[in-house]
């Protein structure tokens, strides 16, 4: 279930929607590895 009001989580753009960071093992920054790109930061 999306944390979120709206129909579906917007893929993360930084890592697409993987939740990967950018080596092998590490996790998005971005979103901390959900995927989802996060609404809170305005």
């Amino acid at each position: 279930m999306a944390k979120y009001e709206s129909e579906e989580p917007l893929l993360c753009a930084h890592c697409n929607g993987s939740g990967e960071g950018n080596y092998d093992g590490t996790t998005c920054q971005v979103c901390k590895g959900t995927g989802e790109e996060r609404q809170d930061c305005t």
